[in-house]
Protein backbone atom coordinates (compact mmCIF):
# COMPACT_ATOMS: atom_id res chain seq x y z
CA UNK A 1 0.00 0.00 0.00
CA UNK A 2 1.14 3.59 -0.73
CA UNK A 3 -0.87 6.55 0.70
CA UNK A 4 -1.37 9.39 -1.77
CA UNK A 5 0.91 12.26 -0.64
CA UNK A 6 -0.87 15.41 0.49
CA UNK A 7 -1.34 17.90 -2.31
CA UNK A 8 -0.69 15.37 -5.06
CA UNK A 9 -3.11 13.50 -7.30
CA UNK A 10 -2.99 9.83 -8.31
CA UNK A 11 -2.19 9.22 -11.95
CA UNK A 12 -1.29 5.54 -12.40
CA UNK A 13 0.25 2.44 -10.83
CA UNK A 14 1.49 -0.65 -12.67
CA UNK A 15 3.98 -3.50 -12.68
CA UNK A 16 5.77 -5.38 -15.41
CA UNK A 17 5.22 -8.62 -13.46
CA UNK A 18 2.29 -10.71 -14.67
CA UNK A 19 -0.54 -11.05 -12.19
CA UNK A 20 0.19 -7.92 -10.20
CA UNK A 21 -2.76 -5.49 -10.13
CA UNK A 22 -2.85 -1.94 -8.75
CA UNK A 23 -5.65 0.52 -8.05
CA UNK A 24 -6.38 3.66 -6.03
CA UNK A 25 -9.26 4.02 -3.60
CA UNK A 26 -8.85 7.80 -3.44
CA UNK A 27 -6.63 7.86 -0.38
CA UNK A 28 -4.02 5.23 -1.10
CA UNK A 29 -2.69 2.97 -3.85
CA UNK A 30 -3.15 -0.77 -3.28
CA UNK A 31 -1.21 -3.32 -5.32
CA UNK A 32 -2.01 -7.06 -4.99
CA UNK A 33 1.05 -9.19 -5.67
CA UNK A 34 -0.31 -12.57 -4.60
CA UNK A 35 2.25 -15.34 -4.06
CA UNK A 36 5.84 -14.17 -4.10
CA UNK A 37 8.51 -16.84 -4.29
CA UNK A 38 11.69 -16.72 -2.24
CA UNK A 39 14.37 -14.49 -3.79
CA UNK A 40 11.91 -12.85 -6.18
CA UNK A 41 11.62 -9.08 -6.70
CA UNK A 42 8.67 -7.20 -8.15
CA UNK A 43 8.95 -3.65 -9.57
CA UNK A 44 5.93 -1.37 -9.23
CA UNK A 45 5.73 2.12 -10.77
CA UNK A 46 3.44 4.65 -9.10
CA UNK A 47 2.86 8.09 -10.61
CA UNK A 48 1.36 11.11 -8.85
CA UNK A 49 1.04 14.68 -10.17
CA UNK A 50 1.47 18.10 -8.59
CA UNK A 51 -0.87 20.95 -9.67
CA UNK A 52 0.34 23.80 -11.86
CA UNK A 53 1.84 26.56 -9.73
CA UNK A 54 2.62 30.16 -10.57
CA UNK A 55 6.03 31.51 -9.63
CA UNK A 56 4.44 34.38 -7.75
CA UNK A 57 3.44 33.26 -4.26
CA UNK A 58 5.02 29.81 -4.59
CA UNK A 59 6.96 28.23 -1.70
CA UNK A 60 9.38 25.33 -2.06
CA UNK A 61 8.17 22.30 -0.08
CA UNK A 62 8.94 18.65 0.50
CA UNK A 63 6.62 15.69 -0.11
CA UNK A 64 7.13 12.38 1.71
CA UNK A 65 5.86 9.10 0.28
CA UNK A 66 5.86 5.82 2.19
CA UNK A 67 5.15 2.37 0.72
CA UNK A 68 4.37 -0.64 2.97
CA UNK A 69 4.34 -4.40 2.28
CA UNK A 70 2.22 -6.92 4.14
CA UNK A 71 1.73 -10.69 3.83
CA UNK A 72 -0.33 -13.46 5.43
CA UNK A 73 2.94 -15.34 5.86
CA UNK A 74 4.86 -14.54 9.03
CA UNK A 75 7.89 -12.28 8.66
CA UNK A 76 10.68 -12.62 11.24
CA UNK A 77 11.96 -9.10 10.42
CA UNK A 78 9.33 -6.44 9.89
CA UNK A 79 11.70 -3.46 10.16
CA UNK A 80 12.23 -3.44 6.40
CA UNK A 81 8.57 -3.72 5.42
CA UNK A 82 8.32 0.06 4.82
CA UNK A 83 10.28 2.47 2.65
CA UNK A 84 10.00 6.23 2.60
CA UNK A 85 11.21 8.67 -0.04
CA UNK A 86 11.24 12.48 0.10
CA UNK A 87 10.87 14.69 -2.97
CA UNK A 88 11.49 18.46 -2.99
CA UNK A 89 8.95 20.41 -5.04
CA UNK A 90 10.80 23.47 -6.35
CA UNK A 91 8.96 26.56 -7.53
CA UNK A 92 8.94 27.39 -11.25
CA UNK A 93 11.31 30.10 -12.38
CA UNK A 94 9.90 33.62 -12.58
CA UNK A 95 9.24 34.28 -16.31
CA UNK A 96 11.29 37.12 -17.75
CA UNK A 97 11.15 38.97 -21.05
CA UNK A 98 13.97 41.09 -22.43
CA UNK A 99 12.05 44.05 -23.87
CA UNK A 100 13.59 46.86 -25.92
CA UNK A 101 12.32 50.07 -27.52
CA UNK A 102 13.81 52.35 -30.16
CA UNK A 103 12.55 55.71 -31.44
CA UNK A 104 13.62 57.26 -34.75
CA UNK A 105 12.55 60.28 -36.81
CA UNK A 106 13.84 63.24 -38.80
CA UNK A 107 16.89 64.94 -37.32
CA UNK A 108 15.77 68.30 -38.75
CA UNK A 109 12.39 69.64 -39.91
CA UNK A 110 11.84 72.90 -41.80
CA UNK A 111 8.93 74.83 -40.34
CA UNK A 112 6.37 76.58 -42.51
CA UNK A 113 5.15 80.13 -42.20
CA UNK A 114 1.75 79.34 -43.74
CA UNK A 115 0.66 75.98 -42.32
CA UNK A 116 1.34 73.46 -39.57
CA UNK A 117 4.37 71.21 -40.09
CA UNK A 118 3.99 67.46 -39.38
CA UNK A 119 6.73 65.77 -37.33
CA UNK A 120 6.59 61.97 -37.46
CA UNK A 121 8.37 59.45 -35.27
CA UNK A 122 8.65 55.67 -35.57
CA UNK A 123 8.72 53.59 -32.37
CA UNK A 124 9.86 49.95 -32.56
CA UNK A 125 9.24 47.57 -29.64
CA UNK A 126 10.53 43.98 -29.54
CA UNK A 127 10.88 41.03 -27.16
CA UNK A 128 14.07 38.94 -27.02
CA UNK A 129 12.46 36.50 -24.58
CA UNK A 130 12.73 33.99 -23.19
CA UNK A 131 9.09 34.39 -22.09
CA UNK A 132 6.18 36.26 -23.68
CA UNK A 133 5.75 39.73 -22.17
CA UNK A 134 2.33 40.44 -20.71
CA UNK A 135 0.45 43.77 -20.54
CA UNK A 136 2.96 45.69 -22.66
CA UNK A 137 2.22 49.44 -22.90
CA UNK A 138 4.11 52.26 -24.66
CA UNK A 139 3.74 55.88 -23.46
CA UNK A 140 5.00 58.95 -25.30
CA UNK A 141 4.49 62.42 -23.73
CA UNK A 142 3.57 65.24 -26.13
CA UNK A 143 6.69 67.33 -26.86
CA UNK A 144 6.38 70.89 -25.61
CA UNK A 145 5.01 73.22 -28.26
CA UNK A 146 3.74 70.44 -30.53
CA UNK A 147 0.21 69.13 -31.04
CA UNK A 148 -0.84 65.48 -31.31
CA UNK A 149 -2.04 64.40 -34.75
CA UNK A 150 -2.18 60.60 -34.87
CA UNK A 151 -0.70 57.32 -33.60
CA UNK A 152 -1.14 53.86 -35.08
CA UNK A 153 0.42 50.44 -35.66
CA UNK A 154 -0.03 47.96 -38.51
CA UNK A 155 -0.10 45.13 -35.95
CA UNK A 156 -3.63 43.84 -35.31
CA UNK A 157 -4.74 44.39 -31.72
CA UNK A 158 -2.43 47.31 -30.96
CA UNK A 159 -4.42 50.43 -30.01
CA UNK A 160 -3.13 53.98 -29.58
CA UNK A 161 -4.77 57.14 -28.25
CA UNK A 162 -3.85 60.48 -26.74
CA UNK A 163 -5.17 61.61 -23.36
CA UNK A 164 -4.14 65.19 -24.05
CA UNK A 165 -0.84 64.84 -22.23
CA UNK A 166 0.72 61.72 -23.68
CA UNK A 167 0.18 59.05 -26.29
CA UNK A 168 -0.65 55.61 -24.85
CA UNK A 169 -0.31 52.51 -27.05
CA UNK A 170 -1.56 49.22 -25.63
CA UNK A 171 0.20 46.18 -27.12
CA UNK A 172 -0.97 43.50 -24.68
CA UNK A 173 0.94 40.22 -24.99
CA UNK A 174 4.19 40.47 -26.95
CA UNK A 175 5.54 37.05 -27.90
CA UNK A 176 9.22 36.21 -28.14
CA UNK A 177 11.11 37.58 -31.17
CA UNK A 178 8.11 39.66 -32.28
CA UNK A 179 8.51 43.34 -33.29
CA UNK A 180 5.79 45.98 -33.08
CA UNK A 181 6.21 49.23 -35.08
CA UNK A 182 4.24 52.32 -34.02
CA UNK A 183 3.99 55.59 -35.97
CA UNK A 184 3.34 58.76 -33.96
CA UNK A 185 2.79 62.16 -35.61
CA UNK A 186 2.77 65.59 -33.96
CA UNK A 187 2.59 69.01 -35.64
CA UNK A 188 4.39 72.32 -35.14
CA UNK A 189 2.44 75.58 -35.62
CA UNK A 190 3.07 77.97 -38.49
CA UNK A 191 5.63 80.60 -37.57
CA UNK A 192 6.78 83.81 -39.26
CA UNK A 193 10.39 83.85 -40.40
CA UNK A 194 10.95 87.21 -38.68
CA UNK A 195 9.81 85.92 -35.26
CA UNK A 196 11.17 82.36 -35.45
CA UNK A 197 14.03 80.97 -33.38
CA UNK A 198 15.57 77.61 -34.21
CA UNK A 199 14.99 75.11 -31.41
CA UNK A 200 15.35 71.45 -30.50
CA UNK A 201 12.46 69.19 -29.50
CA UNK A 202 13.06 66.12 -27.34
CA UNK A 203 10.64 63.22 -27.50
CA UNK A 204 10.93 60.11 -25.29
CA UNK A 205 8.95 56.87 -25.61
CA UNK A 206 8.84 54.43 -22.68
CA UNK A 207 7.54 50.86 -22.42
CA UNK A 208 6.27 48.87 -19.45
CA UNK A 209 5.14 45.29 -18.83
CA UNK A 210 3.85 43.18 -15.97
CA UNK A 211 6.47 40.54 -16.91
CA UNK A 212 9.85 40.95 -15.20
CA UNK A 213 12.62 42.37 -17.38
CA UNK A 214 16.22 41.54 -16.36
CA UNK A 215 17.52 44.69 -18.11
CA UNK A 216 15.70 47.96 -17.55
CA UNK A 217 18.06 50.43 -19.25
CA UNK A 218 16.59 49.73 -22.71
CA UNK A 219 12.95 50.44 -21.86
CA UNK A 220 13.00 54.08 -23.02
CA UNK A 221 14.28 55.81 -26.13
CA UNK A 222 14.70 59.54 -26.81
CA UNK A 223 14.98 61.29 -30.16
CA UNK A 224 15.90 64.93 -30.79
CA UNK A 225 14.57 66.94 -33.74
CA UNK A 226 15.79 70.39 -34.75
CA UNK A 227 12.99 72.74 -35.81
CA UNK A 228 14.54 74.97 -38.50
CA UNK A 229 13.04 78.40 -39.23
CA UNK A 230 11.40 79.15 -42.59
CA UNK A 231 12.89 81.73 -44.95
CA UNK A 232 11.01 84.98 -45.41
CA UNK A 233 9.30 85.05 -48.80
CA UNK A 234 6.56 86.94 -50.57
CA UNK A 235 3.30 85.03 -50.47
CA UNK A 236 3.79 83.39 -47.09
CA UNK A 237 1.05 85.50 -45.53
CA UNK A 238 3.50 87.17 -43.16
CA UNK A 239 4.46 90.83 -43.58
CA UNK A 240 8.24 90.72 -43.73
CA UNK A 241 10.81 93.50 -44.02
CA UNK A 242 10.68 95.15 -47.45
CA UNK A 243 7.10 94.08 -48.17
CA UNK A 244 4.23 96.54 -48.51
CA UNK A 245 1.67 93.74 -48.19
CA UNK A 246 1.46 89.94 -48.14
CA UNK A 247 -1.92 88.28 -48.65
CA UNK A 248 -0.54 84.74 -48.83
CA UNK A 249 -1.16 84.10 -52.52
CA UNK A 250 0.45 84.64 -55.92
CA UNK A 251 -2.48 86.42 -57.55
CA UNK A 252 -2.03 89.74 -59.33
CA UNK A 253 -5.76 90.37 -59.51
CA UNK A 254 -6.26 91.46 -55.91
CA UNK A 255 -4.98 94.45 -53.95
CA UNK A 256 -1.53 92.88 -53.28
CA UNK A 257 0.62 91.75 -56.23
CA UNK A 258 2.79 88.65 -56.29
CA UNK A 259 5.76 90.94 -55.59
CA UNK A 260 4.09 91.94 -52.31
CA UNK A 261 3.44 95.50 -53.49
CA UNK A 262 0.15 97.32 -53.31
CA UNK A 263 -1.49 97.56 -56.71
CA UNK A 264 -1.20 100.91 -58.49
CA UNK A 265 -2.31 102.17 -61.85
CA UNK A 266 0.49 101.62 -64.35
CA UNK A 267 1.87 98.40 -62.85
CA UNK A 268 0.53 96.40 -65.88
CA UNK A 269 -1.82 94.38 -63.62
CA UNK A 270 -5.46 95.24 -64.17
CA UNK A 271 -7.21 95.22 -60.83
CA UNK A 272 -10.99 94.64 -61.08
CA UNK A 273 -11.18 95.93 -57.51
CA UNK A 274 -9.02 98.83 -56.43
CA UNK A 275 -6.97 99.23 -53.27
CA UNK A 276 -10.04 100.13 -51.29
CA UNK A 277 -11.23 96.55 -51.85
CA UNK A 278 -14.68 97.67 -52.98
CA UNK A 279 -16.00 96.89 -56.45
CA UNK A 280 -17.48 99.79 -58.39
CA UNK A 281 -15.54 102.67 -56.83
CA UNK A 282 -13.35 105.25 -58.51
CA UNK A 283 -10.05 103.43 -58.02
CA UNK A 284 -11.20 100.30 -59.88
CA UNK A 285 -9.12 99.76 -63.03
CA UNK A 286 -10.74 99.33 -66.45
CA UNK A 287 -7.33 98.76 -68.03
CA UNK A 288 -3.61 98.91 -67.20
CA UNK A 289 -1.06 99.21 -70.04
CA UNK A 290 1.92 99.75 -67.74
CA UNK A 291 2.45 103.44 -68.49
CA UNK A 292 1.16 106.82 -67.51
CA UNK A 293 0.47 108.15 -71.02
CA UNK A 294 -2.92 109.80 -70.89
CA UNK A 295 -3.43 110.00 -74.64
CA UNK A 296 -3.33 106.31 -75.54
CA UNK A 297 -6.14 103.76 -75.29
CA UNK A 298 -5.70 103.44 -71.51
CA UNK A 299 -5.52 106.71 -69.63
CA UNK A 300 -3.10 107.58 -66.84
CA UNK A 301 -5.95 106.79 -64.41
CA UNK A 302 -6.30 103.29 -65.88
CA UNK A 303 -9.64 104.06 -67.48
CA UNK A 304 -10.56 103.14 -71.02
CA UNK A 305 -10.29 106.19 -73.29
CA UNK A 306 -13.65 107.39 -74.48
CA UNK A 307 -15.20 110.43 -76.10
CA UNK A 308 -16.04 113.01 -73.48
CA UNK A 309 -13.31 112.18 -71.04
CA UNK A 310 -11.67 115.59 -71.77
CA UNK A 311 -8.52 113.84 -73.08
CA UNK A 312 -7.64 114.15 -76.77
CA UNK A 313 -6.54 110.72 -77.90
CA UNK A 314 -3.63 110.69 -80.35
Amino acid sequence: TDPIPQGLSFVSASSTTTGVSCASNGSEVHCSVGTMNSGASIPITIVFSAPATQAAGCTTRQVQNTASATSATGDPSTGNNQSQFTVTLNCPAVPTAELSIQKTGSASVLLSSTQQTPITYTVLVWNDGPAPAQNVVVTDPHPQGLSFVSASSPIVGVTCASNGVQVVCTIGTLNTLIQVPITITFSAPAVAATSCTEQEVWNTATLSSSTADPTLDNQSSMFTTTLACPSAQCGDGMLDTGEECDDGNASNEDVCTNQCRFTVCGDTFQQPVGRDGILGTADDEECDDGNTIATDACTAQCKTARCGDSIVQQ
